[in-house]
């Protein structure tokens, strides 16, 4: 099963709308949009959706890197730098799926997309790093 359809299952499976654990404290509502093809998370502000094919680049990222993938800092680093390289999932997702370039700011969206795939059961968070463990080497 793919990324993207865990998570379309598993908030089907809680009414379509469910509370996220953070990795260290708090929570967060997801809400899915199949229609529209998001999740609407209440963690981001005016920019609460995330596009479902964000999990399918996520994904293609994993299977690439064998498992394992930088989270990407986008809080201190500019895209493609070392801190957030184009490689990390937070530079993959917003060079891919949000068409930023190398050079640039990115809005930060990690928390809401690897606690979705942590919640999902299709990952792990590691330390700076999230892992698929049927992937990992």
């Amino acid at each position: 099963m793919t990324y993207r359809q865990a998570i379309i299952d598993l908030l089907q499976e809680h009414g379509g709308v469910a509370k996220i654990p953070k990795r260290r404290q708090g929570s967060f509502t997801a809400q899915l949009d199949l229609e529209n093809g998001y999740v609407h998370v209440d963690n981001l502000g005016n920019s609460s959706k995330i596009p479902l094919r964000v999990f399918d680049e996520i994904e293609n990222l994993l299977q690439h890197k064998n498992g394992k993938a930088l989270r990407g800092d986008a809080m201190n680093c500019r895209l493609g730098t070392t801190g957030l390289p184009l490689d990390s999932v937070e530079g993959r997702v917003a060079h891919k799926v949000f068409d930023r370039k190398e050079g640039g700011i990115v809005f930060r969206r990690i928390t809401p997309m690897s606690c979705l795939l942590v919640w999902a059961g299709v990952c792990v968070h590691g330390k700076g790093v999230l892992i698929d463990p049927s992937l990992a080497q």
